[in-house]
């Protein structure tokens, strides 16, 4: 008899409860008592990722007082990021948890760096809790979201490989040589300079003396498959990347600039008047990222056949530091008749030649190939192994 009682108020339990549920104007709690989560610390601040951070590794906690909805609720809570300051209309998610905390790993911070910069630099961004009921019967209104109050972090992420506009090629006679394999980038193959570092723009220019000979374009080192062939040679014109046709003739020698769209594949060719430029003995880079520092210049050399531009095929700069390019070994700016280029950004630019110019910031260390034309002050200053990327 116990047993079929006991049974009885379960059944009668259970048809009160699904009675209630059946009730369209179920009120769970009124949204005026809700109180949102706060959050009270995320550990660490200050970090710096570099290329030997274990990812997986965890770097501490976020942590916070729980919501409250006026009863017993499962709830879940998701890190939101925007940055600094923002107005978290298009917050990314960093993680979640159900309790009330939540493990910060090394990925998951530099992974929402990453969203916010493309370089290797201090990021500031501004975080907070956003809350969901995650179970609730489903004729039971829907429970307004709460926000908590937001914490601004900074650290620096760690970009294995920063994006960069790509590097474009002249090859032939008519400058230094043929030769096509990544190893003579700087010699025979003589990269275009560009005036900025929209990835989207591909207009690119080479000012330079040519021999009355003829060029082909290299968009990838060491493949001519997709080389710039030409139909005819003119002051403008057509060209492919799938090497079809013939090269660009130079009909007489002298001072061009050769300019080119790889996004039309277009290109002009215009005479330049180089007969007033000053020929410098020297040009060299300097400063603290450079290899002897602001003391002295790390020389750079003349390209084979010109008198204005000049390389150094592998060089090793210092991350976080900054740099110029200087003439004869002297201070001296345009208004003195001589060269002090700065101002700028990589790997592509137009450096000012004036005594108020400021310093090329070089934020990550390595291997760089180098070149400028002191014609113009446009340079390249890219990683090795991004110019010689095939």
């Amino acid at each position: 008899m116990k047993k079929i009682n006991i049974l009885l108020f379960s059944l009668l339990t259970l048809s009160g409860l699904m009675s209630c549920s059946d009730d369209p104007d179920l009120i769970i709690a009124p949204e005026e008592s809700f109180v949102s989560p706060v959050l009270k610390a995320i550990l660490p601040e200050n970090e710096i990722f570099t290329e030997n951070t274990d990812m997986n590794s965890n770097l501490g906690y976020v942590l916070w007082d729980k919501a409250d909805y006026g009863y017993s609720a499962p709830v879940k809570y998701v890190l939101q990021a925007d940055t600094a300051g923002g107005d978290f209309s298009k917050p990314i998610e960093i993680g979640s948890s159900s309790t009330n905390q939540l493990i910060l790993t090394a990925k998951m911070l530099n992974s929402a760096g990453m969203n916010y910069t493309l370089k290797m630099k201090p990021v500031t961004l501004s975080m907070r809790l956003m809350t969901q009921i995650t179970s609730i019967d489903f004729n039971a209104p829907v429970q307004k979201v709460l926000y908590s109050n937001i914490q601004d972090v900074t650290f620096t992420p760690y970009i294995a490989e920063t994006p960069m506009k790509a590097a474009y090629y002249i090859v032939g006679a008519a400058l230094v040589g043929w030769g096509n394999d990544p190893a003579n980038i700087g010699a025979d193959l003589q990269p275009f300079f560009s005036t900025n570092n929209n990835m989207k723009e591909k207009i690119y220019s080479y000012t330079g003396y040519f021999q009355a000979n003829e060029i082909k374009l290299i968009t990838m080192p060491g493949d001519w498959n997709t080389a710039g062939a030409f139909a005819s040679s003119g002051a403008s014109g057509d060209f492919n990347t799938k090497n079809e046709g013939g090269n660009y003739i130079f009909a007489a020698a002298g001072y061009y600039t050769f300019a080119v769209d790889f996004t039309t594949n277009k290109y002009t060719c215009t005479p330049y008047d180089a007969s007033g430029a000053t020929k410098f003995n020297t040009v060299g880079i300097i400063g603290d990222a450079t290899p002897a520092g602001w003391g002295a210049s790390t020389p750079m050399e003349l390209v084979a056949g010109q008198e204005h531009l000049w390389v150094l095929k592998k060089v090793e700069l210092i991350g976080g530091k900054a740099m110029k390019f200087r003439a004869n070994d002297s201070w001296d700016d345009a208004s003195k008749g001589g060269g002090n280029w700065g101002t700028g950004e990589i790997p592509f630019g137009k450096a000012d030649n004036s005594g108020s110019s400021g310093n090329i910031s070089i934020e990550k260390g390595g291997e760089y190939f180098i070149e400028f034309n002191d014609l113009t002050g446009e340079y390249i200053i890219m990683p090795l192994k991004t110019a010689q990327k095939k």
